[in-house]
């Protein structure tokens, strides 16, 4: 169960991680609503267990690579540390994007607990993790792609809501004060 606690470290991380965009000339793009951080959490749901088994495995297979020039040695970082040093500063490093890993998908299991009991709950599976197009999943529900989107957009904003009440109840406050 994730406590209040938890909730808001996680929120604060994947504002870190989804919120500010660079635009292609440097420049910030607007942060993403909660509606659209939730979509990259659903769409990078099956990276980011991917990405935790790729370096759970490469875990004890960590090798320094040193870079060649002429007449002499470098080392990528930290030239004054050992072999060993620098492993283990690598094994820590992919420890904690492990954990920062494991923490986006409990929040995002989170926020997909909200629609258990929705009827087309299982448009977001067969659209963010069985990549199915909306054409397919309207064709497996017998109903019409106008009909996918919609419930899609209120299975999204369920699970949005969900996952940053805080930040959506600040927004209507502001509004209203």
């Amino acid at each position: 169960m994730i406590t209040e606690d938890m909730k808001k470290a996680i929120q604060n991380e994947v504002k870190k991680q989804l919120g500010v965009l660079k635009e292609k000339d440097g420049t910030e793009k607007k942060e993403l609503t909660p509606y659209q951080k939730t979509i990259e959490l659903l769409k990078n749901y099956n990276h980011f267990k991917n990405r935790i088994e790729y370096l759970k495995n490469n875990l004890d297979n960590i090798e320094i690579k040193k870079k060649y020039s002429i007449g002499e040695i470098k080392a990528t970082s930290n030239n004054n540390l050992s072999e060993l040093e620098k492993i283990e500063i690598i094994k820590e490093e992919r420890l904690k994007e492990i954990e920062l890993l494991k923490e986006l998908i409990n929040f995002t299991d989170y926020g997909l607990s909200s629609i258990e009991k929705e009827k087309y709950k299982e448009i977001i599976s067969l659209m963010y993790f069985e990549k199915l197009k909306i054409e397919e999943i309207a064709e497996k529900f017998n109903v019409d792609e106008r009909t996918v989107k919609r419930n899609r957009n209120l299975l999204v904003n369920i699970i949005a809501s969900n996952l940053f009440e805080n930040e959506i109840l600040q927004k209507i406050k502001n509004i209203f004060l």
